[in-house]
């Protein structure tokens, strides 16, 4: 009789590689106007669970992951400006407690207009 082969478990890296590359596509995707608002804020959405989840990951992954979102988190932060007059603040009822991207808006185009509409 032949003993069963348990399954390993797949590595994950791949997968969190694409997902940090959506962040970092989003981003650069603002300066050109795209997306809508239910996009920005699943985004945003998705910013807060990685800043959690950063610290469950084992150092050298979470060190790998926080350079990868840096690259994002720059480019959001390039394409939009302070939210002063707290267009967001209906949308951030959710969102993590001081998370500096739920304080920003993009800075021109369609987007913002529907914030401002909301």
């Amino acid at each position: 009789m032949r003993a069963l082969r348990q399954p390993t478990p797949r590595d994950p890296s791949p997968l969190l590689g694409l997902q940090v590359r959506d962040w970092q596509r989003f981003g650069a995707g603002l300066a050109h106007g795209e997306g809508g608002l239910d996009v920005y804020v699943h985004a945003l959405e998705e910013r807060d669970r990685w800043q959690r989840d950063l610290g469950r990951m084992p150092r050298g992954t979470a060190v790998a992951i926080s350079r990868a979102l840096a690259v994002g988190d720059r480019a959001f932060s390039a394409a939009t400006v302070p939210d002063e007059l707290g267009l967001l603040q209906r949308w951030s009822w959710h969102a993590g407690v001081g998370s500096w991207w739920w304080s920003r808006v993009p800075a021109h185009g369609p987007l913002l207009d529907a914030l401002w509409r909301s």
